[in-house]
C-alpha cells in the first residue's frame, strides 16, 4: 500500500511524491492528485485533511490484479484546480482512513506573500502582547495538552537573576572587608636572625637535620653550643599560625556565583536556539515558511534579553574575580548550603545563604511562550490565537483594566469587572456531554445525542468519550449584579467569506447554539454566534435582515453574524470592535430580563 501525490500545476507541475517522503512539503497554491494502490477492494476508503473529508473520485482495476484508487481535485473554468491547502500554512496532517485503519502523514505547506504578511502580523501582534499574559496563556495550553510546563517565564527569570546579582553584589562587597577564615600552623623556612620563637617542634627537626649545622667561631651567631664548640644553620623550619579562606562557608559564596553564571548562560543558549530546525529551506521565492518566519521573529524578540544576560555574566565575572583574589578557595560547593553555626552568627553570611534558598524556591524556567509558538502547526491556530488577544485589547479599550483568572492553571479567562457586572473573555472552553465525568465551570453542557463519524455512521454520542464534546474558539460571558448570566459564541475561520457564510454558518449554529445547554435550567443562554474570517477588506454580514439584526432596534436572538477582519498588528477594526461592544450590551440586556 503506498499513497502517492502528483502536482497538476505550478512550477512543479507533473512531479510526483510519496507522502512517506523525507523532508515533504508543498506550495498552498498547487493543486494536488492522489493515488492508492490496494489489493483488495475495501468498503471504506477516504482521505481527511483535519475535518475535511476527500472522497476519492475514480476507482479502477489494473494490470497486476490490483485496485487504484484517486483522488482529483475539482476544476473550475475560470480559477482552474482547486487547492487543498488553499490559506493554509505550516504542518498539515492528512490521515488516510481504510474502513477501520488510519495512517497519518505530515508535510508543511508554504505559503503565498499574502498569507506570510498576515502571519507575519499576527506574529508581531501576539508577542508584542504583555509579556507575563502572553505566558500565562501559552502555558495554560501546554497544561491543557498535558505538555511539561516551568514555574515563571523567562522574563521573569531574567529579572529575579538581575536583582539577585544586584543583592550579593553589595553582601559581597562587606564580606571582602571581613571573610570567614579557619587559622592552621603553616610550616615555613626562616633564616635564624628572623626565627625568634624556636619552640619544641623547631628542636625536633634540628635534631632530625643535624647534617645541616656548620661549626662558627662566635658565640654571638651560634645557634647551640656543644664541648665549647659553636653551631649555627642557614634556615630553620617552623610552624606559623595563618588565616586560610577555604572553609565550606566561602565555598559556598564561590559556588552560587558559579550557579547564577550557569543559568544565564543556559538562558542565552535557550534564546539562541531553535526549536524546529527542520523546515524547510529551499522554497521558491514568493513563498516563506512559518517556522522560517518563527525563528527570525523570536531572534528580533530575544536580542534584549540575549544582552542582558550577556551584561549579568560579565558582572557575575568580575565578582569572580574579586572572590578568587580576596577569597580563595580550592573547591567550590553549589548544592543546597547547611547553615553552620559560623552562618548563624555572621549577619553578611546568613544573608547571602538566605539569598541562596531564595533562589532555589523561585523554580524553574518556564519555556512556554517560544516552545508554544513554535507547536503552532498552522496558521488558522494562529488565527484563533491573534483573534482571542484582539478582542481583548476591544475590551480592554472600552472596560479598563481586567483580572487574569488561570483556572485549574488549563483555562484562561480575562475577566473585567464593573458596578458588579463580570464580563469574561474565556478561550475553549469545554461543554461537555451531560454524563461526562468533567463538568463545566459555566454548567454548560453539551446536550447533543448524535454525532456523525468518519465514515458517515451515525451513532449515539459515548458518555465517557474523551472527544464528546463541544469547544467554541472564544466565549464571552455576561454576569449581572444578581448573579444571571449569558453567553455569545465565537469561532475563528482562517477562510474566505464565502466559505464561512455558506459552510459553516449552519453547521456551527446546530453545534453551538441547539446543542450547547445549561444542565440544570435547559435555557440557551447564548445571544448568538460570530464567525470571524481574515480578509483584504472588513465588513460585516448578519444573516438577519437589517430591521431585525444586532445593530436594530429590536434585534433577533439568537444574532448570526459572519465578520472578517484586516489582520493589523496594532489597529483595533471599527466595525468588528462596535459588533463586540453591541454584543455586550445585548449580553447585558437579556441578562437582566
Amino acid at each position: 500500500m503506498e499513497l502517492s501525490v502528483k502536482i497538476l500545476n505550478g512550477k512543479r507541475e507533473g512531479c510526483c511524491f510519496t507522502l512517506t517522503s523525507p523532508n515533504l512539503y508543498f506550495y498552498e497554491n498547487e493543486a494536488l492528485e492522489f493515488k492508492l494502490t490496494l489489493d483488495t477492494k475495501h468498503h471504506y476508503i477516504s482521505i481527511f485533511f483535519y475535518e475535511t473529508e476527500l472522497n476519492y473520485t475514480e476507482s479502477k482495476f489494473i494490470e497486476t490484479n490490483s485496485i487504484e484508487y484517486i483522488w482529483k481535485p475539482k476544476r473550475h473554468a475560470i480559477y482552474g484546480y482547486e487547492c487543498l491547502f488553499h490559506n493554509y500554512f505550516g504542518i498539515a496532517e492528512l490521515s488516510l482512513n481504510i474502513d477501520s485503519h488510519e495512517t497519518t502523514y505530515q508535510m508543511e505547506v508554504l505559503a503565498t506573500k499574502i498569507n506570510a504578511f498576515r502571519t507575519e502580523k499576527m506574529l508581531s501582534f501576539l508577542i508584542h502582547q504583555d509579556s507575563n499574559v502572553l505566558w500565562s496563556f501559552l502555558r495554560a495550553t501546554r497544561i491543557r495538552a498535558g505538555k511539561p510546563v516551568g514555574d515563571i517565564s523567562v522574563d521573569h527569570s531574567i529579572e529575579h537573576l538581575e536583582i539577585t546579582i544586584k543583592q550579593i553584589e553589595s553582601l559581597l562587597t562587606h564580606i571582602f572587608n571581613k571573610p570567614m577564615v579557619k587559622v592552621i600552623p603553616k610550616t615555613n623556612y626562616v633564616s635564624l636572625r628572623d626565627n625568634h620563637n624556636i619552640d619544641d617542634t623547631t628542636l625536633a627537626w634540628i635534631s632530625d637535620n643535624l647534617d645541616k649545622l656548620f661549626e662558627i667561631d662566635n658565640s654571638v651567631d651560634a645557634l647551640l653550643e656543644l664541648d665549647n664548640k659553636f653551631y649555627s644553620i642557614h634556615s630553620l623550619q617552623t610552624n606559623i599560625l595563618v588565616n586560610d579562606t577555604d572553609i565550606y562557608e566561602n565555598q559556598v559564596l564561590h559556588g552560587f556565583i558559579h550557579r547564577l553564571r550557569a543559568e544565564a548562560k543556559s538562558i542565552i543558549s535557550k534564546l539562541n536556539a531553535s526549536p524546529n530546525n527542520n523546515f524547510t529551506k529551499n522554497y521558491e521565492l514568493g513563498y516563506e515558511s512559518l517556522f522560517n518566519q518563527l525563528n527570525n521573529m523570536l531572534k528580533k524578540l530575544n536580542k534584549y534579553k540575549i544582552k542582558k544576560c550577556e551584561s549579568l555574566i560579565k558582572r557575575l565575572d568580575f565578582l569572580l574575580y574579586k572572590l578568587n583574589k580576596n577569597i580563595p578557595i580550592k573547591t567550590i560547593h553549589k548544592g543546597v548550603p547547611t547553615f553552620t553555626q559560623k552562618v548563624k552568627h555572621n549577619f553578611l553570611y546568613l544573608s547571602y545563604f538566605k539569598k541562596i534558598i531564595e533562589w532555589d524556591r523561585n523554580g524553574k524556567t518556564d519555556w512556554s511562550t517560544t516552545e508554544e509558538l513554535f507547536a503552532i502547526k498552522n496558521i488558522p491556530t494562529l488565527f484563533e490565537y491573534y483573534l482571542f488577544f484582539y478582542i481583548k485589547g476591544i475590551l480592554t479599550e472600552k472596560f479598563g483594566e481586567f483580572l487574569l483568572v488561570n483556572y485549574n492553571h488549563s483555562d484562561i479567562r480575562f475577566v473585567f469587572e464593573k458596578c458588579k457586572e463580570q464580563i469574561i473573555l474565556e478561550y475553549q472552553p469545554k461543554f461537555w456531554v451531560k454524563s461526562h465525568q468533567e463538568k463545566n465551570a459555566l454548567n454548560l453542557i453539551n446536550s447533543e445525542k448524535w454525532t456523525i463519524g468518519k465514515n458517515k455512521t451515525i451513532r449515539e454520542r459515548n458518555p465517557s468519550y474523551k472527544y464528546s464534546l463541544r469547544s467554541p474558539d472564544i466565549l464571552l460571558t455576561y454576569f449581572g449584579s444578581l448573579g444571571t448570566m449569558s453567553c455569545f459564541i465565537i469561532d475563528a475561520k482562517y477562510t474566505t467569506d464565502d466559505k464561512v457564510f455558506s459552510h459553516y454558518l449552519a453547521e456551527l449554529t446546530l453545534k453551538y447554539l441547539h446543542g450547547i445547554h445549561h444542565i440544570d435550567s435547559r435555557k440557551n443562554h447564548s445571544i448568538g454566534l460570530m464567525l470571524v474570517n481574515p480578509c483584504e477588506e472588513e465588513s460585516i454580514k448578519h444573516f438577519h435582515h437589517d430591521d431585525y439584526n444586532i445593530f436594530s432596534n429590536d434585534p433577533i436572538i439568537p444574532a448570526l453574524i459572519c465578520s472578517s477582519i484586516v489582520i493589523e498588528e496594532n489597529t483595533v477594526s471599527n466595525h468588528f470592535s462596535s459588533s463586540i461592544i453591541r454584543v455586550v450590551d445585548l449580553m447585558r440586556e437579556k441578562a437582566s430580563k
